[in-house]
C-alpha cells in the first residue's frame, strides 16, 4: 500500500498525460473532419468550375458560328446593295 501512495505523483502525471492524449486525439479527428469537408467542397468547386469552363467553351464556339453567320450576311446585304445601285445608275442614265 505504501508502494502505490510514494509514486503519486507518477500517477498523477500519468494521468494528465493520458488526459492530454485524449484531448490532443479528439482535436485530430475534429481536424480531420474539417480537412474531409474542405475536400469534399473543393471537389464540388472543381466539378463546378470544369462544368462553367465547358459551357464557356461552348458559348465561344456558337458566337464565333454567329459571327461568321453575320459575316456573310453582310457581305450578301453589301453585294446586294451594289447591285442596286448599278441598276440604278443605269435607270438613270437611260432616262
Amino acid at each position: 500500500m505504501s508502494f502505490l501512495f510514494k509514486n503519486t505523483k507518477l500517477y498523477i502525471a500519468l494521468a494528465l498525460m493520458f488526459m492530454l492524449n485524449v484531448f490532443l486525439y479528439l482535436k485530430l479527428d475534429s481536424t480531420n473532419a474539417k480537412l474531409e469537408k474542405s475536400q469534399s467542397d473543393l471537389n464540388l468547386a472543381l466539378g463546378v468550375n470544369n462544368e462553367l469552363t465547358r459551357i464557356t467553351q461552348e458559348l465561344k464556339i456558337r458566337h464565333e458560328q454567329e459571327l461568321k453567320a453575320l459575316f456573310h450576311a453582310n457581305t450578301q446585304k453589301n453585294q446586294i446593295l451594289s447591285f442596286i445601285v448599278k441598276m440604278c445608275k443605269k435607270v438613270i442614265l437611260f432616262c
